[in-house]
């Protein structure tokens, strides 16, 4: 019973210690509605599902499951413009490398220079 009445004091500072830390948000992965739209098997279907499940990914912060699911929809056009809907969110959150990561994705090179150029400007007009 001594030997448990010593560790009593220490057991307490570390609970104290460790609940004075911050932690980082723990960002949700959304690669469950990836896969699911990848098993639709019509093309069309398969796209605005996938582009849904990029949508929500962006909102939640998740660019893995954004990389997945965008460089899978066939659509070119929907392609591009899930990624560029994509690139907007991961910037408004302040996710600056994952939007890049998401800017590579798009298939026209003028978009990809303009979503560059986005960057390059809040950049110089950040505090």
């Amino acid at each position: 019973m001594r030997t448990l009445s010593g560790l009593i004091p220490l057991i307490v500072a570390l609970t104290v210690s460790s609940g004075c830390q911050q932690s980082e948000p723990v960002t949700p992965s959304m690669m469950h509605q990836v896969l699911s739209a990848l098993q639709s098997p019509n093309q069309e279907d398969r796209d605005a599902a996938l582009a849904d499940a990029c949508m929500e990914s962006a909102m939640a912060g998740d660019t893995e499951s954004i990389l997945l699911g965008v460089s899978r929809i066939e659509d070119i056009k929907l392609h591009d413009q899930v990624a560029q809907d994509c690139f907007s969110l991961l910037v408004d959150i302040n996710k600056i490398d994952d939007a890049k990561r998401v800017a590579a994705l798009i298939k026209d090179p003028a978009k990809q220079k303009e979503l560059s150029a986005t960057l390059s400007n809040a950049s110089r007009n950040a505090p």
